[in-house]
């Protein structure tokens, strides 16, 4: 049985989540907890890009301009990187410790079960409107934590396939492809386990 941390995995949850959760494990690792003590500027940059992630996904749902969009889906990319950076601090500070975990402000794991195989993901579309780049747009799952995309180059049946990771969103951008080229698309969910399952293919032709 796995002992009792805070998740430091925060890839997964959706923008409701991160709000909540995010704005817990800032204000729950504030200066007045003293369990946790950290160093340099590691919370201090965790508390700037959860505000800034908020302020980037705010604008983003008001205007659904592009630009915005992936404005916030970069900041999101950085504060989860923060996230797992404290989480982890709080795991070790707290060494188990129940009450110290739940004054962090994390959410609490439970037995150490794997996702398992998860389901078989679903392609909605690729299109290239930019030169050199495809856009996947997929149906995504909270319990994913991420993203494989097989690009297969059938312009160039010399070219290898190829895997790319990518966290978890609806939409992801490929780019440094060869213009003119016809690409074969496959995505899949990543979890815990090793086996995933791709999606039906769909073909793009690059602009």
């Amino acid at each position: 049985m796995k002992n009792l941390d805070i998740h430091i995995d925060s890839t997964h949850w959706d923008k409701g989540d991160m709000v909540l959760r995010g704005l817990n494990l800032k204000t729950g690792c504030g200066p007045l907890n003293l369990n946790f003590f950290f160093t340099g500027t590691t919370k201090g940059t965790y508390d700037t890009r959860y505000d800034n992630w908020v302020k980037l996904n705010s604008a983003a749902e008001i205007s659904g301009a592009t630009q915005d969009i992936l404005d916030a889906e970069d900041a999101r990319i950085l504060l989860d990187i923060s996230y797992a950076i404290i989480a982890n601090q709080v795991n070790l500070q707290a060494a188990h410790d129940k009450s110290k975990l739940v004054s962090s402000g994390g959410i609490l794991t439970s037995d150490n079960v794997s996702l398992g195989i998860l389901p078989q993901a679903t392609l909605k579309g690729a299109t290239s409107t930019v030169a050199e780049e495809i856009i996947v747009n997929l149906v995504t799952l909270n319990v994913a934590i991420g993203t494989i995309v097989r690009l297969q180059d059938l312009t160039d049946t010399t070219a290898p396939v190829v895997d790319e990771f990518f966290a978890q969103k609806h939409l992801i951008y490929i780019d440094g492809l060869i213009s003119g080229h016809r690409y074969r698309v496959w995505v899949a969910h990543k979890g815990s386990v090793r086996k995933v399952i791709f999606s039906a293919p769909r073909e793009v032709s690059v602009q």
